[in-house]
């Protein structure tokens, strides 16, 4: 799904493997999609805790990560989705719980910042796609978007270096543009799954 597979599929197998890019299929139009309207602001970490690496990202996001930025945006909440239960009772904590995708669609559209605190991963993560297919500013670790193409460009995906790093990029872009349509068209392209496979076909000449 990226380059960094391509490498280690050499490395483990001897054998020369083509990139098939990690992608989503998008039945609704973004633009007409209604963001999710609360009375906070909010910050959106999604993902299902039995996962280990979703887990200890919402661990060190809760434990380390929001209480340092909770100290400047007092009001500022971080809602999670993908999970009936989460072990973490913090007030500024709220658990959406599972949801349907329309209403995912909703709360990413409606948050002031997507967040990836990442420490262990595997392969590209489709949550981060749905971010930027959605024009969304986006804090995460140099794990979170390991093996995705970004456009340093565009200028809405920053990387932490460290916990506090973290913690001062979350406080110093929470008042970015929550949809952005510059973002969301050239990752559009980008990401459709019909696109990608139009890609593929061509570069390999297959009929």
């Amino acid at each position: 799904m990226s380059d960094l597979d391509k490498k280690d599929t050499k490395k483990l197998y001897k054998i020369k493997s083509q990139i098939f890019i990690n992608g989503i299929n998008l039945n609704y139009d973004i633009k007409k999609i209604k963001l999710i309207k609360l009375k906070y602001q909010y910050v959106l970490f999604s993902g299902s805790i039995q996962y280990l690496p979703n887990l200890d990202a919402l661990k060190i996001l809760v434990e380390k990560i929001m209480p340092k930025v909770i100290k400047k945006k007092p009001k500022l909440k971080l809602i999670v989705t993908g999970n009936d239960y989460i072990p973490f009772k913090k007030n500024f904590i709220i658990n959406a719980g599972f949801v349907q995708k329309k209403k995912f669609f909703q709360y990413l559209k409606g948050a002031s910042l997507f967040l990836n605190p990442m420490r262990i991963g595997f392969g590209s993560q489709v949550k981060i796609i749905n971010s930027l297919v959605f024009g969304k500013t986006i804090i995460s670790s140099k794990k979170g978007v390991r093996g995705i193409n970004l456009n340093s460009k565009l200028k809405n995906v920053y990387i932490s270096k460290n916990i506090n790093d973290f913690s001062n990029l979350i406080i110093k872009n929470i008042n970015s543009r929550k949809y952005n349509p510059r973002v969301s068209n050239y990752y559009l392209k980008l990401f459709l799954m019909k696109n990608i496979v139009k890609n593929f076909f061509k570069k390999n000449k297959i009929i």
